[in-house]
């Protein structure tokens, strides 16, 4: 059984607070865009998925010391860890350090970026497509322009923390006390408190709704490429986050992409895997290629056709190769007469 006391580096009475410090301060570390490693960020979020869950906590502690207890840790398998639908940097910065080593209220520079992943199929990758995207996202409210109160704003200092924006939590833990500067929930750490918000979006300056886009894919776009769409993310002031499309290229039952190739099979019967000919096939862009089947092929004899495969992205002009995988197929019946040419035929080619 996995040690997520070790993986977080806390001891196995840690207070629900240093186990969520210890997780961000890790995670912020090995997040896979910020440059970490997936596999160990997957783990420490396992960790963190059972010992902040006071029921999940237990039932592991209980099976650790031999309970009865039954505990499954297999919840996180199907769960991309790499694709947050926030932008970490920031979600660290603002929501668990909201305030600097000095005690200032950090800025926040920009909305939010959103991760959205959107399907494509290997033909769309083929041929480029335009998609609508539909997702929600926070917008500028249309009624006070993104200002969060109409004509002149009206403050009042906040009487929660005395206009600092800041308030001091203290929790008692096994070995004492734990402190901890947070962000005033009643002003949202501004310090003050709008008296004639707008009616529309309470004084935020943003409404939380669907958003529709369309995005151009470019003929020869890769599996789990990522398509940055400027200023589509959450708004904030004058600068809204980014949004980030991943791309994921579904699996076809015919053609398999490897790099720029695609690779076909095609079965063949025995005589023309004897006597080899000429055939015609469809591509993947439903046009007709002529494939030469030399004498005597076996299974699993390949053949290339230069320029038939995937555009190149941002060179469509240049396509990679498509190639074809002979699959000889035996006769579905035998008379006697074939059955007798191929006697013959086994004689003279023997």
């Amino acid at each position: 059984m996995k040690n997520y006391y070790q993986i977080l580096g806390v001891s196995e009475d840690a207070s629900e607070e240093e186990i969520k410090k210890a997780f961000f301060e890790l995670a912020k570390k090995y997040h896979p865009d910020r440059g970490g490693d997936e596999k160990k960020f997957k783990e420490i979020n396992e960790a963190y998925q059972v010992l902040s869950n006071k029921q999940k906590r237990n039932e592991y502690d209980t099976r650790r010391k031999g309970g009865d207890f039954w505990f499954n840790g297999n919840f996180q398998e199907n769960f991309d860890f790499s694709s947050f639908p926030f932008d970490l940097g920031s979600f660290f910065e603002e929501d668990f350090f909201p305030f600097d080593f000095f005690g200032r209220k950090r800025k926040q520079e920009k909305g939010r970026d959103i991760y959205l992943e959107i399907d494509l199929t290997l033909e769309e990758a083929f041929s480029g497509t335009e998609k609508e995207i539909k997702y929600e996202r926070d917008k500028k409210c249309f009624q006070c322009n993104g200002k969060g109160f109409l004509g002149e704003p009206i403050y009042e200092t906040c009487k929660n923390c005395n206009g600092s924006g800041r308030i001091k939590e203290v929790k008692r833990i096994f070995f004492g006390t734990f402190s901890q500067i947070k962000k005033c929930p009643l002003c949202d750490g501004k310090g003050k408190i709008l008296k004639n918000p707008c009616s529309n979006c309470k004084g935020k300056g943003t409404v939380f709704g669907e958003e529709k886009i369309k995005v151009r894919i470019e003929p020869g776009f890769w599996n789990g490429e990522v398509l940055k769409i400027s200023e589509k993310g959450d708004w904030y002031q004058k600068t809204p986050g980014d949004l980030y499309l991943k791309i994921k290229i579904l699996p076809h039952k015919k053609f398999k992409r490897v790099g720029n190739d695609l690779y076909l099979k095609i079965p063949i019967d025995i005589v023309e895997a004897t006597l080899g000919g000429e055939i015609e096939i469809e591509n993947i862009d439903r046009k007709k290629v002529k494939i030469k089947i030399p004498q005597l092929t076996k299974s699993g004899d390949k053949i290339v056709v230069k320029n038939k495969g995937m555009p190149i992205f941002g060179e469509t002009s240049k396509r990679g190769n498509l190639i074809v995988e002979l699959e000889v197929l035996p006769p579905k019946k035998l008379t006697k007469k074939a059955k007798k040419l191929l006697e013959e035929l086994k004689k003279e080619i023997s």
